[in-house]
Protein backbone atom coordinates (compact mmCIF):
# COMPACT_ATOMS: atom_id res chain seq x y z
CA UNK A 1 0.00 0.00 0.00
CA UNK A 2 1.32 3.20 -0.97
CA UNK A 3 0.25 6.26 1.29
CA UNK A 4 0.47 9.97 0.09
CA UNK A 5 2.78 12.55 1.34
CA UNK A 6 1.18 16.15 2.13
CA UNK A 7 2.89 19.02 2.13
CA UNK A 8 2.51 21.27 5.32
CA UNK A 9 0.22 24.19 3.03
CA UNK A 10 -2.12 20.71 2.08
CA UNK A 11 -2.45 20.08 5.74
CA UNK A 12 -3.34 23.47 7.29
CA UNK A 13 -5.07 24.50 4.45
CA UNK A 14 -2.86 27.36 3.51
CA UNK A 15 -1.63 29.12 0.62
CA UNK A 16 2.03 29.26 2.11
CA UNK A 17 3.63 28.45 5.52
CA UNK A 18 6.67 29.50 7.64
CA UNK A 19 7.98 26.22 9.87
CA UNK A 20 9.27 27.45 13.44
CA UNK A 21 11.19 25.68 15.65
CA UNK A 22 10.24 27.50 18.49
CA UNK A 23 7.44 29.59 19.71
CA UNK A 24 10.12 32.74 20.22
CA UNK A 25 10.80 32.51 16.30
CA UNK A 26 7.03 32.50 15.61
CA UNK A 27 6.48 35.58 17.92
CA UNK A 28 9.39 37.40 16.24
CA UNK A 29 8.32 36.61 13.22
CA UNK A 30 4.91 38.02 13.73
CA UNK A 31 6.44 41.07 14.91
CA UNK A 32 8.68 41.96 11.88
CA UNK A 33 5.55 40.71 9.51
CA UNK A 34 2.65 42.93 11.39
CA UNK A 35 4.21 44.89 13.85
CA UNK A 36 4.60 47.73 11.56
CA UNK A 37 0.91 47.83 10.92
CA UNK A 38 -0.16 47.25 14.66
CA UNK A 39 -1.46 50.90 15.96
CA UNK A 40 1.79 52.66 18.25
CA UNK A 41 4.25 50.48 16.72
CA UNK A 42 7.20 52.83 15.59
CA UNK A 43 9.78 51.78 13.48
CA UNK A 44 13.15 52.82 13.18
CA UNK A 45 16.44 52.81 10.82
CA UNK A 46 19.19 51.30 12.13
CA UNK A 47 21.99 51.96 14.39
CA UNK A 48 20.17 55.68 14.67
CA UNK A 49 20.23 56.06 18.36
CA UNK A 50 19.11 59.65 18.18
CA UNK A 51 16.07 58.26 16.76
CA UNK A 52 15.81 55.75 19.25
CA UNK A 53 15.93 58.21 22.17
CA UNK A 54 13.69 60.62 20.72
CA UNK A 55 11.10 57.88 20.24
CA UNK A 56 10.92 56.47 23.67
CA UNK A 57 8.51 58.02 26.03
CA UNK A 58 6.98 56.77 29.69
CA UNK A 59 4.36 54.82 27.29
CA UNK A 60 6.89 52.51 25.90
CA UNK A 61 6.76 49.08 27.05
CA UNK A 62 9.39 47.56 24.62
CA UNK A 63 11.73 47.56 21.74
CA UNK A 64 12.61 45.35 19.51
CA UNK A 65 15.71 44.66 17.90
Amino acid sequence: MKTKEFTECELTNSHSVLPMNSGAEAVETAIRCFGPFTPGFKSIPYGDAKALKDIISNNTVGIYG
